[in-house]
């Protein structure tokens, strides 16, 4: 073969394994900016499904906040808001760099959920329907399973916390008073 002749076909070869490149990086690409599904709390909160797990994803105030988690960790998220929502009142739970709590005490307005987390881009508190609340927990259990250790062990597992705190239904702020009082 002349080398012409092997210029032509390296760069054949070449153009076929770029094309495939290309492709599947296009096609991954696409994916990821393709319509998402989502587990919506409330039309500012939602979990974004992803391939490599979900992003928790805050909206409000004109600005956006996102973090990426593990199904394990939004398992245990979703655990701790079913446990308070069953319970009607604060659980709160611990995963990674995450800080959140669920406030289901019926209060003023037996509705409403308090839903209030802490992460490394900063403090949300919103408000949010039962009903709506109540939706996403099966939506997310129906998709990814729940998380349900044996009995006797914490349901969020070793990597995570959770507390359960009793307090008068008027009272707001008392969990936080005394979570920090245990912490």
């Amino acid at each position: 073969m002349n080398d012409h002749r092997k210029i032509k076909v390296f760069f054949e070869v070449l153009g076929r394994l770029l094309s495939r490149v290309g492709s599947q990086a296009l096609a991954r690409i696409g994916a990821e900016l393709g319509p998402k599904e989502k587990v919506t709390l409330t039309n500012g909160l939602y979990f974004r499904v992803e391939r490599s797990g979900l992003t928790l994803v805050s909206v409000g105030a004109g600005e956006c906040q996102s973090m990426k988690l593990s199904v394990d960790e939004a398992k245990q998220i979703f655990s701790s808001i079913e446990s308070a929502c069953t319970s009607r009142d604060v659980v709160k739970v611990r995963a990674r760099e995450l800080s959140w709590t669920t406030d289901a005490r019926p209060k003023s307005n037996p509705e409403k959920v308090v839903i209030r987390f802490t992460g490394p881009l900063g403090f949300t508190r919103t408000d949010a329907r039962r009903k709506d609340v109540a939706a996403a927990v099966v939506e997310f259990a129906n998709r990814f399973g729940r998380d349900n250790p044996p009995q006797g062990r914490s349901a969020l597992g070793p990597s995570a916390s959770s507390e359960t705190f009793r307090s008068p239904a008027d009272v707001d702020d008392e969990p936080e008073v005394q979570a920090a009082s245990r912490s």
